[in-house]
């Protein structure tokens, strides 16, 4: 666990970046499908019919303790928690967090809920790493909203004037450029770094693990910044 000797917190995405969960196309449209079927329920008009935004819709319309939100969250817990356990994929080594636990603070900021995490930290699949998580459970909306990261750094105690972000989606990059423009002086500023996307278990390892290894050697993350 982290040993204080860098105070930089280091946020870090879960699906794509530290595991793939890789449900079946199947699967995704079943969810895809009773989701959509909520927001009908409920009279939302959807601009876009992606799982996470649709629940983000629901969010803002009914709010984070409505009926539909919290059917939406058992929906999306059951497809997740099945996922974890069946089709899950570790892309990082669990050494190499390990390693880099030991620099820096890490803080697993998540759209998926909190017993996807658990589930994921029971199996081995996540090594218990982490000062701080943030879930879909714990915020009012998810990423590209700058609520999540918000989140995770009111979770850890820091006065680093910086933080690092890695993620792998368009999502987790909106969320930090989110975040830094409505950041006020008192908080650290956040870089972007893309770890991409990983078509197999090979492929993740190596590319994920050259980026924490260099953080590991260095305290400070030399990966290509694209935010």
């Amino acid at each position: 666990m982290y040993s204080g000797k860098i105070s930089a917190p280091l946020l870090i995405d879960l699906d794509g970046t530290l595991v793939a969960l890789d449900p079946s196309r199947e699967d995704l449209e079943r969810l895809r499908s009773d989701l959509m079927s909520v927001c009908q329920t409920v009279g939302l008009q959807l601009e876009h019919y992606g799982i996470f935004p649709m629940y983000r819709a629901v969010l803002a319309q009914q709010g984070f303790d409505s009926a539909a939100a919290r059917l939406i969250r058992e929906m999306l817990d059951e497809r997740e928690v099945t996922w974890a356990g069946r089709t899950a994929r570790t892309l990082v080594a669990g050494n190499v967090l390990e390693t880099v636990a030991e620099l820096r603070p890490l803080v697993l900021v998540t759209s998926n809920g909190a017993p996807c995490v658990h589930s994921l930290f029971e199996s081995g699949r996540l090594p218990r790493v982490f000062v701080a998580q943030v879930t879909r459970d714990d915020v009012t909306d998810l990423k590209p909203s700058s609520v999540p990261i918000t989140e995770a750094l009111s979770r850890v105690c820091t006065s680093s004037s910086f933080a690092d972000f890695i993620g792998d989606s368009d999502a987790d990059r909106e969320s930090v450029m989110a975040y830094e423009a409505n950041r006020n002086s008192s908080l650290p500023s956040i870089r972007f770094h893309h770890v991409g996307e990983f078509e197999n278990v090979v492929a993740g390892v190596a590319a994920a693990n050259d980026v924490f290894q260099l953080l590991a050697q260095s305290g400070e993350i030399h990966a290509k910044s694209v935010g």
